[in-house]
């Protein structure tokens, strides 16, 4: 099975993904473009596995379909209106999976 069409109505928003292109004499990152990517973005705390392994409160969760493969590394830009920030701290991720391989990620927001 691979990403049912019927599901994209389920997916309202648009959120952009971007990884760490470089980081500055500080540390700090700089983030490249970023590729568009149809989401769902819930804003509902729920208790979730942070990249570390530890145990916390997610203050939400943004459904995308697609492949990201994300990383702590990652910068997410959402909607306004959902978060005090449209650039919200990614704390964790799933890969959603059936027989076929990876078809969407699940982004838990801090």
């Amino acid at each position: 099975m691979t990403w049912d069409p019927a599901l994209d109505g389920l997916m309202p928003h648009s959120v952009t993904i971007a990884a760490v292109s470089t980081r500055n004499g500080y540390g700090e990152p700089t983030y490249g473009s970023g590729t568009a990517y149809t989401a769902r973005v819930v804003k509902k705390q729920v208790k979730v596995r942070s990249f570390s392994g530890e145990e916390t409160v997610a203050q939400g969760t943004i459904w995308i379909k697609g492949v990201v493969g994300l990383t702590p590394q990652h910068q997410i830009t959402v909607p306004s209106g959902f978060f005090a920030s449209t650039t919200p701290p990614l704390i964790g991720a799933e890969q959603i999976v059936d027989e076929t391989g990876v078809i969407a990620e699940k982004a838990f927001i801090g």
